[in-house]
C-alpha cells in the first residue's frame, strides 16, 4: 500500500521530485567546489610572505592597546638589545640576533688555526653548559624598558622567553662562576 502510494506520488509529482534532486546536486556541488576552491587559494598563497595588518586599523579598545603594546615590544626589543650592548654586524648596524647562535659554517676563523667552531650550539653539543646572570638580565631589561617607555617586567619576561635553548638563568653570574670554581672549573677573562 505504501509502495503504491509512493509510485502514485512520483508519477504525479515527478517534476517536483526531479527539481528537488537537481537542487540537492547543486548544493552539494557548490559545497564541494567551495572547499576545493579554498584549498587552491591556500596553495596559491603559500609562497607569499605574510604581512602584519596595518596597526592604524587596530581598534582603540583594551584588546587593541594590548596588540599595539605587544607589537612595540616585538619590533623594538631586538633593536635596543643590539644598540644597548653595542654589538654590530659587518655593516656596522646593531645586531638583532645572537651572532654566535647557529653561525654559518666557516663564520669564525682564527689566523693560524682556521675555522673555529665556537657557535653556542656547537659548544653545547660538546658538553659546554651556558648560564645567564638573572641579576644582569633584570637590570639591563629595566634599562631597555626605560628607553622604550615600557614596563620593566614585560621586557624582562620577553628576554627570558627569548633565551636560547639549553641556557639556564642563575641568580647571579658571579655566584655561578664561584660555584663552578668550587668544582675545579677554571675561569679566565681576557680582552
Amino acid at each position: 500500500m505504501i509502495k503504491n502510494f509512493v509510485v502514485q506520488l512520483l508519477r504525479t509529482a515527478w517534476f517536483l521530485f526531479l527539481l528537488g534532486i537537481i537542487f540537492i546536486v547543486m548544493i552539494l556541488n557548490s559545497c564541494l567546489h567551495k572547499s576545493s576552491g579554498s584549498e587552491t587559494i591556500a596553495e596559491e598563497n603559500t609562497d607569499e610572505e605574510w604581512h602584519a595588518p596595518d596597526i592604524n586599523l587596530v581598534p582603540h579598545t583594551d584588546e587593541g592597546d594590548l596588540i599595539r603594546y605587544g607589537r612595540e615590544l616585538i619590533v623594538n626589543t631586538s633593536t635596543y638589545f643590539g644598540e644597548m650592548f653595542e654589538v654590530h654586524d659587518e655593516e656596522k648596524k646593531p645586531v638583532s640576533r645572537n651572532p654566535f647562535w647557529k653561525p654559518a659554517e666557516g663564520t669564525y676563523k682564527v689566523p693560524g688555526l682556521g675555522v673555529v667552531k665556537i657557535g653556542i650550539n656547537e659548544l653545547q653539543e660538546s658538553g659546554v653548559q651556558f648560564v645567564v646572570c638573572n641579576a644582569a638580565m633584570t637590570v639591563y631589561s629595566a634599562v631597555a624598558a626605560g628607553k622604550m617607555n615600557m614596563k620593566a617586567e614585560d621586557v624582562y619576561n620577553e628576554w627570558k622567553s627569548g633565551l636560547l635553548p639549553g641556557i639556564t638563568p642563575v641568580p647571579s653570574g658571579v655566584w655561578a662562576v664561584s660555584r663552578a670554581q668550587e668544582y675545579k672549573c677554571g675561569y679566565c677573562f681576557a680582552s
